[in-house]
């Protein structure tokens, strides 16, 4: 029993060796703007201490608006984006603000799941403040450019009470458990996305903290062959077992 345990072992090393290997990114761009004008920014991504993750963090303004970020992908595959958008101009504006990564494919099936959080600031202190929808789902998650979640969904408005530089904050989430995302979905071959679409008030700061995850569904033969080396494992080790107590 002795040699099926040492063939076990070397099988699972193989699989997270290889795994290991193909942790590479691949340009996330990141795009903002006035609904209908976006900006696509190329954003540098500096990979983390855990081999797997990158982070780009930044800020830049425009005339009418500001716009800082915290964004960590992880191409096997999840987005964490944090950020905010202060709108300078005199009227409400739409804001389009999206995070497109390209992915390892995760195929044939998969589960996805995200959560949305906004803080909203009477930035201006004028004891006004407010964020609505422009008839979207503020938060949409996206596999393969197709929307599979929405969050925030439309109609939805957020506002401050009448106290100057007042902040309220509100959350959504769905398809998040304790082991993971569970809503089905087919296969993420290409890239995996958040769309924030959002009127804010004039003068004032919207924050932004989104997630959005999806992970393949194991095919029934990984699983299959899983259970065998579990198998192959504990036997051997009930072997040892059993000659130590003879």
């Amino acid at each position: 029993m002795r040699p099926l345990l040492l063939v076990g072992l070397s099988i699972v090393v193989f699989a997270n060796a290889a795994s290991a290997a193909v942790l590479t990114l691949r340009s996330p761009t990141v795009s903002v703007g006035i609904a209908g004008n976006p900006v696509e920014l190329t954003p540098e991504f500096v990979p983390n201490e855990d081999g797997k993750t990158f982070t780009s963090v930044g800020q830049q303004s425009w005339a009418t608006f500001a716009f800082d970020w915290n964004i960590t992908v992880d191409p096997d595959p999840f987005i964490s984006a944090g950020f905010s958008v202060i709108n300078n101009a005199a009227i409400p504006q739409t804001f389009v603000v999206g995070v497109l990564l390209p992915i390892i494919p995760q195929l044939p099936l998969t589960l996805h799941g995200g959560s949305v959080g906004v803080s909203l600031t009477d930035a201006n202190f004028n004891a006004v403040a407010n964020l609505v929808d422009a008839g979207l789902a503020v938060f949409q998650g996206q596999i393969d450019g197709v929307t599979v979640l929405e969050l925030f969904d439309d109609p939805y408005g957020l506002a401050t009470p009448p106290i100057p530089g007042f902040t309220v904050s509100d959350a959504d989430a769905a398809g998040l458990g304790p082991f993971g995302p569970f809503l089905p979905s087919g296969p993420a071959t290409a890239t995996i996305g958040i769309v924030h679409t959002f009127t804010l008030s004039p003068g004032d700061r919207a924050a932004f903290t989104s997630f959005f995850i999806v992970e393949a569904i194991p095919e029934v033969g990984t699983l299959a062959f899983c259970g065998i080396g579990a198998l192959i494992v504990g036997g051997g080790l009930a072997s040892r077992v059993r000659r130590r107590l003879a």
